[in-house]
C-alpha cells in the first residue's frame, strides 16, 4: 500500500518527461507549418504576377513547386538561429525532436514517366524495318494533333 504513492509519482514524472520530449516535435511541426504558409503566400503572389503567364503549361506545376520549396527553405534558414521554443533555437529544437520513420511520415512516393514511343520501340527490339518506322511516324503525328 505504501508504494502506490511512489508508483504514481514515478508515473507522473515519466509522463512529464515524455511530454517534454514530444513538445520539441510539436514546436518543430509548428515552425514547419508556418514555413509552408509563408511559401503558399509566395506561390499565390507568383501566380498573380504577369510573368507567370510566360511559363508554359507543362512547366507551371514544376515552377510553382520549385518556388514553394525555395521559400520554405528560405523561411527555415531565416529562423534557424532564432529562439523559437523555451529559449532554444530552431536548429536545437530540430535536433531534439523525435525522428519519425518512413512508416510514420507517410511512406515514400515514386514517380515514373514513360515515353510510349520509346517503350513500343524497345518492345519491338528496336526494329528498323521501313514498315515499323512508318507506323511509328504515323502514330507520333496522330498523337500530336
Amino acid at each position: 500500500m505504501q508504494s502506490k504513492g511512489a508508483i504514481r509519482i514515478l508515473a507522473i514524472v515519466i509522463a512529464l518527461a515524455c511530454i517534454y520530449q514530444l513538445s520539441f516535435t510539436g514546436a518543430t511541426k509548428f515552425q514547419e507549418k508556418k514555413s509552408r504558409e509563408f511559401a503558399a503566400a509566395a506561390v499565390s503572389a507568383e501566380k498573380a504576377s504577369p510573368s507567370f503567364a510566360n511559363v508554359s503549361e507543362q512547366n507551371k506545376a514544376f515552377f510553382l513547386d520549385s518556388i514553394r520549396n525555395r521559400q520554405e527553405k528560405f523561411y527555415i534558414d531565416s529562423i534557424s538561429a532564432e529562439k523559437v521554443y523555451l529559449g532554444f533555437t530552431y536548429r536545437e529544437v530540430k535536433d531534439k525532436e523525435i525522428s519519425l520513420g518512413l512508416d510514420l511520415k507517410g511512406g515514400m512516393n515514386v514517380m515514373l514517366e514513360v515515353s510510349v514511343a520509346e517503350l513500343v520501340s524497345s518492345l519491338a527490339d528496336n526494329n528498323t524495318s521501313p514498315q515499323f518506322l512508318a507506323a511509328m511516324k504515323l502514330a507520333r503525328e496522330n498523337t500530336t494533333k
